[in-house]
């Protein structure tokens, strides 16, 4: 099977593929349609407007990416290859590792927080603290692999990653001292076991998945598309900014940069490197977008 991929600028085009592609029947009547959905509230709007449109829509299932790689790959691969992970699991292992951690020098802005007021300790304090701390830790886990993979061979900061922040100190600190409690395996480790799984997890994944992505995506996300793509019938859409492709585009910045060194004229120096100014707004509001075209070409065959 292949990843069909509709990219347009408009959404009301990807929602005319979108329904071509829902309106083929399962080939089991009491098949689960499964859509993955960029956020939560998505859904909701889906929902009205298929209903609307149909008259019914029943039987569906919607999730949002790291919910839908979590659930694939603990349904997929064995307990030990793919430790199970509640959403608030992470939660309570930072609120019971991060009190041992705060007479450290690196953890003085957490310290800051929790007893700044001279209250002492606040458990709800700590509790809604360790929420947020586990919300960032998922999302460096989909968005930022590289870090949990440094953090996890003992680097304190990818050099790729330029200057290192004063946060990372203590999240490096935190993130150790936690996996060093929970059983815990990267989300590319558990990818490159299920891209291996052989055909025996066909019958373990639904028969197509509708995925929409908008505004960025990350690698993580790729590499899984490409690792059950074999096994079921991938719709990717994608929503945008141009038409064109504009991952190799320069912002004015970028060119600036370029130009600072040479003797050229700003026309001479574009005409010279074949490079095509962008938009400003697409230039300025556009990184995200451009990072995601980047990446799916790289992942082209």
């Amino acid at each position: 099977m292949a990843i069909d991929v509709f990219e347009a600028t408009a959404f009301e085009t990807l929602w005319a593929e979108f329904e071509k592609a829902i309106d083929t029947p399962l080939s089991n009547p009491l098949g689960v349609e499964t859509i993955v959905v960029p956020a939560h509230g998505w859904e909701n709007w889906f929902s009205r407007r298929l209903a609307e449109q149909r008259g019914c829509w029943a039987n569906f299932r919607y999730l949002v990416s790291g919910q839908w790689m979590s659930e694939t790959l603990e349904h997929s691969l064995p307990e030990e290859k793919a430790p199970r992970r509640e959403p608030d699991t992470l939660t309570w292992c930072i609120a019971k590792a991060l009190p041992d951690l705060l007479g450290e020098d690196d953890f003085g802005p957490v310290r800051g927080y929790l007893f700044g007021d001279g209250r002492g300790a606040d458990p709800q304090r700590l509790i809604d603290l360790s929420r947020c701390i586990a919300g960032l830790f998922d999302r460096y886990v989909i968005a930022r692999p590289e870090l949990i993979a440094a953090w996890e061979a003992g680097a304190a900061w990818p050099s790729a990653y330029g200057p290192r922040p004063p946060e990372s100190f203590w999240q490096s600190r935190l993130w150790r001292a936690v996996t060093g409690r929970q059983p815990f395996r990267s989300l590319a480790a558990m990818i490159d076991d299920l891209a291996h799984a052989g055909t025996k997890i066909r019958r373990l994944l639904p028969e197509r998945v509708s995925v929409w992505v908008c505004g960025g995506v990350s690698p993580v996300l790729l590499k899984f598309l490409e690792a059950l793509e074999p096994h079921t019938q991938i719709r990717l859409f994608v929503l945008a900014p141009a038409n064109e492709y504009w991952g190799d585009m320069r912002g004015k910045r970028q060119l600036l940069r370029q130009l600072r060194d040479s003797d050229l004229s700003l026309n001479a120096f574009l005409a010279e490197h074949h490079l095509e100014l962008m938009h400003p707004l697409l230039a300025s509001m556009g990184h995200l977008s451009r990072h995601q075209q980047i990446l799916m070409t790289d992942c082209d065959s």
